[in-house]
């Protein structure tokens, strides 16, 4: 008996083995084409103007820094702060970009919590019986 189910699992382990796994179903330009659209909606999510900071590099190993002044469906615009020049971007051509501006939510939180540091210091002077002379 134990000889048979010995026989079976290992029959079984070896069918498992060999058998073949599934490929990833996309192909390369779906691939492709999935990073650029992320890409579009990450700058895209940044908005335009100089609070839209960012650092591209290109897939021509170009580095490019300042902010977005227009974006669209095809490409986007830098503009470099320190030269003022304009640098048209397509998105394919994109490698990496990295937004430097904080968020809509980052930017809330940030504010509540000066507002709680400040009503903390004005409870605290009043709680210790501190008056200005």
């Amino acid at each position: 008996m134990l000889k048979k189910s010995l026989s079976l699992l290992l029959v079984g382990l070896l069918i498992l083995i060999a058998s073949p796994v599934p490929a990833s179903a996309r192909t390369r330009s779906e691939k492709e084409a999935q990073k650029i659209e992320k890409v579009r909606a990450a700058i895209l999510s940044l908005g335009v103007g100089p609070d839209a900071r960012i650092k591209v590099k290109l897939r021509d190993k170009t580095k490019l820094e300042g902010y977005i002044k227009q974006a669209g469906d095809d490409h986007f615009v830098i503009t470099d702060a320190k030269t003022g020049t304009d640098t048209s971007v397509a998105y394919p051509q994109v490698k990496t970009a990295q937004g430097q501006n904080l968020s809509k939510g980052a930017k809330i939180a940030i504010g509540v919590g000066v507002a709680a540091a400040v009503v903390i210091v004005i409870l605290f002077f009043l709680y210790h019986g501190f008056t200005p002379s």
